[in-house]
């Protein structure tokens, strides 16, 4: 009985994981290995998908088997395992540079006491 009762658990567990998989494609999640990022295209200051956030957050630094993320004002560590996937790469760097902006100056100079001329007798 028991063994029938372990049998049935095993297939009924097969048919759901099954549906789960076939509803997430129509819903138009992909499918995938936890680990389809590459870890060579985390850069400081690029989007990724964290487990557990709806929204991106970006990614601060790597620290051994865990990365440093900023999602809002708030700064935390999740471990490696956690990220779904790379959204987009880091902005690309400034040059060091700074950009000369165009202004304009205008000066006005009035006659003060010492610059008016005096009267020659």
């Amino acid at each position: 009985m028991q063994d029938a009762r372990g049998a049935a658990r095993e297939e009924l567990n097969a048919a759901v994981v099954q549906t789960i998989s076939e509803a997430q494609s129509d819903l138009g999640i992909q499918a995938g290995s936890p680990e389809a990022f590459s870890a060579d295209r985390l850069q400081p200051g690029a989007k990724i998908r964290v487990r557990g956030f709806s929204k991106p957050v970006i990614f601060r630094r790597l620290d051994g088997s865990s990365v440093e993320i900023e999602a809002g004002p708030l700064r935390m560590k999740v471990a490696l395992d956690e990220i779904t996937g790379v959204e987009g790469t880091a902005p690309a760097a400034k040059s060091s540079l700074p950009a000369t902006k165009l202004q304009s100056v205008t000066v006005t100079s009035q006659r003060g006491k010492a610059a008016r001329p005096t009267k020659s007798t």
